[in-house]
């Protein structure tokens, strides 16, 4: 018995035939059966030749979609071709031949079998937000859930959820620690196939007005990806705008080189103080008033037309005091 095909790289092909190496005089059936989940996990044939039926070609037992057989008793083969397999179609699958061996006089039956099983790979992601608002707008600093969920193969290990959002730019990788993946369990509709829910939970900030964010599910080189979700307005009142300026802990969740760690080569100001505890960033270009100025951009761009004015927020943060910056708590 011989058997090949995985359901990506192509149709399920299986061949029935007596022992290779036995020296066969002739032989008087072939079968190919099956056990699986298409069959409601009982024996079902698939095809046979029989030497005292049709001729002794092959024919099919069951009409299966996109199905063939081929070969005879003649030609000492039975080949059984399904074209387009699914979950349900993994299982095992059996071989039975009859035939009689040179110089013999008796009928031998072998019995082989092989198991068939999907190579599923990862697809059907999509991708929700909590709360559900209208045109997902947002107070400055609710708390949101994105959630992904999709198809990650049939294994419950190996399977790589990656989240990243686009910020008028180019997308960006979302590599921070408010990402959980739940437990996967297997699909009820797709026994060949595992779901697995990936959370990513944050506060919204500024700059999350008109963001996108997007998943993907990867296993080996095959992924999949969420279509983007792109956040409404994120309304504030002029006070709390103020406050964001200040918060550049909220604001560092934005900067890829954050870290709440201060790095070995960090340098000290000219005091000795240094930007703690939490603003403290890898690269050594950042400066804290360029983040101030970006919430003024992003405020400029939303438009958000709250009662605190641009100009005021401009007034507010201009010439501010170097000394303010230090030992903050940024």
């Amino acid at each position: 018995m011989a058997m090949n095909g995985d359901a990506i790289d192509g149709p399920l092909q299986v061949s029935c035939r007596p022992p290779a190496g036995s020296q066969i005089a002739s032989v008087s059936s072939l079968t190919i059966q099956r056990f699986t989940a298409a069959s409601s996990y009982s024996t079902q044939g698939l095809a046979a030749a029989t030497d005292n039926i049709e001729g002794g070609d092959a024919r099919k037992l069951a009409d299966l979609p996109g199905s063939s057989v081929s070969g005879s008793v003649s030609e000492m083969f039975v080949n059984f071709t399904l074209s387009s397999p699914s979950c349900s179609d993994q299982g095992v699958y059996k071989c039975i031949a009859s035939y009689i061996e040179r110089g013999g006089t008796l009928t031998n039956t072998t019995n082989d079998q092989r198991n068939f099983t999907i190579n599923a790979l990862p697809g059907n992601v999509t991708m929700t937000i909590s709360p559900v608002t209208s045109n997902r707008n947002f107070h400055l600093y609710t708390r949101i859930e994105l959630v992904c969920e999709g198809f990650i193969g049939g294994q419950d290990s190996g399977a790589e959820w990656h989240w990243w959002y686009n910020d008028y730019e180019d997308p960006k990788n979302y590599n921070y620690t408010d990402i959980r993946n739940d437990p996967s369990t297997t699909s009820m509709s797709l026994p060949c196939q595992r779901r697995q829910v990936s959370r990513l939970t944050r506060m919204v900030t500024l700059q999350d007005d008109g963001r996108e964010y997007s998943c993907r599910v990867c296993r080996g080189g095959s992924c999949s990806n969420a279509p983007f979700i792109t956040i409404g307005s994120i309304n504030a009142t002029g006070s709390e705008q103020k406050e964001h300026v200040r918060r550049s802990d909220i604001q560092a969740q934005d900067n890829p080189y954050y870290t709440q760690d201060r790095p070995d080569d960090s340098e000290p100001q000219a005091n000795g103080d240094y930007l703690e505890p939490s603003a403290i960033c890898r690269d050594s270009q950042f400066n804290p008033y360029d983040t101030l100025q970006e919430d003024y951009e992003t405020l400029d761009k939303a438009e958000l037309g709250h009662s605190s004015s641009y100009a005021e927020l401009n007034e507010f943060s201009s010439s501010p005091d170097p000394n303010e910056y230090k030992n903050t708590g940024m």
